[in-house]
């Protein structure tokens, strides 16, 4: 028989927005104590989140997978996953990315309530998508949604750096065996350089001129084919799983990012991070935990998509972190 409350929390991608709705996840589960809560997410994210101490099912949505195959597969995929979701029959569904293929899931689930970013009809509980005035950081924008059901941000914030400790743990243990098993000298560091845009992107030479003890570049695949020219430099991108990036991020002495998706969450888990951003403001998307801090360029962050001083702002940002070590 049935007992408790069922919410549906929906945070598709990316990897950097799924690690800024966590502390939003965690508001909802004090605010709701004993409702079992699902998170709605795309592959990538999903070994992350199957790990949160909130979350009871990662139900997966693989819609670019689908859509590779073609329009059927992705109609087949939604079918499949409406299906899954019904049958949770939710009292309440969150959409904490505000998009519309994020938002119709909150419909699509069939749940009795649903709330979200973004100004759609289907809402009973909205907010609009941004509020930079008050709320200027990622974490807590995503967080509004939440409090406007009687969340605290701030709560959320500090039950998700008590309740991801153990995951750190076990992830920074894992790391150290890792590193001792891949041969990798005590105190490396680690370089995260690629982001989804170009213009948030650290080129990996640059992390070869990083300053201290050796380097190990991980993140995506797309990076795998680079040859490191500083000796002891080692590529281990995309030949890794997210987890085991995760800890040997953990288990680094520091961590070097650009405004990428596992710097985010690495910074989350308590490494030691340090993260370097151009265009992008530091106030809106620096690097959040309790060990983490943030260089932005001079200019402050245009927030541009097209910027023709993207370049050089990452480099002056770059070398401003790199002498203050």
């Amino acid at each position: 028989m049935r007992t408790g409350l069922r919410i549906l929390v929906v945070k598709l991608s990316s990897l950097g927005d799924v690690a800024h709705a966590v502390p939003a996840v965690a508001a909802l589960a004090l605010r709701y104590p004993g409702a079992a809560i699902d998170w709605l997410v795309e592959p990538p994210a999903s070994p992350f989140v199957s790990q949160l101490p909130w979350v009871r099912e990662t139900v997966i949505l693989d819609a670019p997978g689908a859509l590779a195959r073609g329009w059927r597969a992705l109609a087949a995929e939604r079918r499949r996953v409406a299906l899954v979701l019904r049958g949770e029959a939710y009292d309440l569904a969150v959409d904490l990315q505000g998009l519309l293929r994020s938002s119709v899931w909150t419909v699509w689930s069939g749940s009795a309530r649903r709330a979200g970013r973004g100004r759609w009809p289907w809402l009973d509980v909205r907010v609009p998508m941004y509020d930079r005035a008050r709320t200027p950081h990622a974490i807590e924008n995503t967080a509004r949604v939440v409090e406007v059901l009687g969340a605290s941000s701030a709560e959320g914030w500090a039950e998700a750096q008590r309740g991801l400790l153990p995951l750190a743990l076990r992830l920074r243990a894992r790391g150290a065996s890792l590193a001792e098993e891949l041969g990798l000298p005590a105190g490396f560091a680690a370089g995260v350089p690629m982001s989804r845009s170009v213009a948030r992107s650290l080129p990996a030479q640059w992390l070869e001129r990083w300053p201290g003890p050796p380097l190990v570049l991980l993140g995506d695949a797309c990076l795998a084919a680079y040859r490191p020219e500083r000796p002891g430099v080692r590529n281990l991108a995309g030949t890794l799983s997210l987890l085991d990036s995760l800890a040997l991020a953990l288990a680094a002495e520091r961590v070097v990012t650009a405004d990428t998706g596992p710097g985010h969450l690495a910074a989350l888990l308590g490494a030691t991070v340090t993260s370097i951003l151009g265009p992008t403001r530091a106030a809106r998307a620096g690097a959040r935990g309790p060990r983490a801090s943030s260089v932005g360029a001079p200019c402050g962050g245009c927030e541009r998509r097209r910027c023709g001083r993207a370049a050089r702002c990452l480099e002056e940002a770059f070398a401003a972190a790199a002498m203050a070590g």
